[in-house]
């Protein structure tokens, strides 16, 4: 089962151990948008250009739940004024969809996500669709579309969704 909530920084640690070309300026633009009215972002990307990396490294800065600052001091977005405001300061929902096709049929796909959510969700915290605090979206998919693209079978689409809520 994969882990939704709060990933971590390892799999964007794992990609900083081998070559890595550095693509945090991304994270500039993705942080320009929270709190305003554009809070919803779509990365697109062509199939095998870096999306899972994009997503990973996205995780890994905005994950509460660790502490990236040696991942993220030597990139360009350590040069950033909006670094540090929002370095480690959300919770973050990683939803990779290669690892739940075949668990779960695409009738019962919502259904698997949030079941598997739920459970991860600590006791007494607020849940995720509290109107409270800030919301920032994000959308990175092989194309500007919600969802599959319609071109490719699901089973080979790799389309991802976060979602931060401020702590």
């Amino acid at each position: 089962m994969a882990n939704y909530l709060n990933p971590g920084n390892a799999g964007f640690q794992e990609i900083r151990n081998a070559l890595y070309v550095d693509k945090s300026g991304l994270i500039e633009l993705v942080n320009r948008t929270i709190r305003t009215p554009q809070k919803l972002s779509c990365v697109s990307r062509p199939r095998r250009f870096g999306k899972s990396f994009a997503a990973k490294m996205l995780c890994a800065y905005y994950d509460r739940s660790c502490d990236s600052h040696a991942l993220f001091n030597d990139l360009a977005i350590a040069q950033s004024p909006t670094y540090k405001a929002h370095l480690n300061k959300y919770d973050v929902l990683y939803v990779d969809m290669t690892a739940i096709i075949g668990e779960v049929g695409i009738e019962d796909l919502v259904a698997h996500i949030k079941e598997r959510i739920t459970e991860e969700w600590p006791i007494g915290a607020r849940p995720l669709s509290a109107t409270s605090g800030p919301r920032h979206q994000a959308s990175i998919g092989a194309n500007g579309r919600k969802g599959p693209s319609p071109n490719r079978p699901l089973s080979q689409s790799k389309e991802l969704k976060w979602q931060c809520d401020s702590q």
